[in-house]
């Protein structure tokens, strides 16, 4: 397949998939090898026609994968919302269960986000990110322009045009070629994160009092990709927040996990605010 064929054919196999969610689903059932021509040689590229990623970025040649990310993004067959939200909840599965992730199914659907299925019981799952507004547009700076070779000057001409409102506050700096970036001028309270991830608790437990469900637990995940939640100290701080805040604690809600996939973290809690389990690939 060259690489002009490789969009149109993962347009139609993100469209199989979609179709299959009316049902319970494993996360392997939309993960598949497709084997790309590209300047003259064969590469195989392990794709998540669920999420639109690629799973094996290191094995490919740059230019490849700049292509294809500028392609999906240019034409976002899917919302980045709900990619984000995919993604949160495929990193979950692959944190929680390892290697035994395929024996688990999910039903993806709404209100709650996500049923998952293992053995007999039967799991609801609310997704959200912790994240400020004007994070999420500086989030979408990046996607929107990274990787594509744009000066200073492109990218704050582009910020301008889109984001009037927060653009004042990124930081875009040139040196020696490349383009350095942030959504603040100054320096980052790592303490927001650990705001950002209990008031996004606090506002899952609000809407799950809405739902009428009968599944054995009652979970919310969260997901963030910030400075500030990277170590035992910091999920031990989370933890005394949450048993701080009485709607939390006082909800039918059994547990709390918070996820990373970019750190490779993901943080259990019960209601109360207790840390009962954490994953950190490399850590140290």
């Amino acid at each position: 397949m060259k690489l002009k064929e490789l969009f149109g054919y993962i347009i139609r196999k993100n469209s199989k998939v979609e179709s299959k969610l009316i049902k319970p689903i494993r996360l392997e059932d939309c993960i598949q090898s497709i084997e790309v021509t590209f300047e003259g040689k064969k590469i195989d590229i392990v794709f998540n026609f669920y999420t639109l990623d690629v799973l094996n970025p290191n094995d490919i040649p740059r230019e490849l994968s700049r292509k294809l990310f500028e392609m999906i993004e240019d034409n976002e067959p899917i919302r980045n919302s709900i990619r984000v939200e995919r993604r949160a909840f495929c990193n979950f599965l692959l944190l929680k269960f390892g290697e035994n992730h395929d024996t688990v199914l999910f039903l993806d659907r709404e209100s709650p986000d996500y049923i998952l299925y293992d053995m007999s019981f039967e799991y609801s799952y609310e997704v959200v990110e912790a994240i400020n507004v004007k994070e999420a547009q500086f989030n979408t700076m990046c996607r929107k322009n990274t990787g594509r070779g744009r000066t200073k000057e492109e990218y704050k001409k582009y910020v301008n045009k889109k984001h009037k409102q927060y653009g004042d506050d990124f930081h875009i700096e040139e040196y020696k070629g490349s383009i350095i970036l942030s959504p603040f001028e100054n320096l980052v309270d790592t303490c927001n994160t650990r705001t950002q991830i209990v008031d996004a608790i606090t506002k899952k437990v609000r809407k799950y009092k809405k739902y009428k469900i009968n599944s054995n637990e009652k979970n919310i995940l969260v997901r963030f990709s910030s400075l500030g939640f990277d170590n035992e100290f910091d999920f031990k701080q989370v933890g005394e927040m949450i048993s701080d805040i009485q709607e939390i604690y006082k909800s039918d809600i059994d547990k709390i996990f918070v996820v990373s996939g970019m750190h490779g973290t993901l943080v259990e809690y019960n209601s109360a605010g207790d840390l009962i389990d954490f994953t950190v690939e490399n850590y140290l």
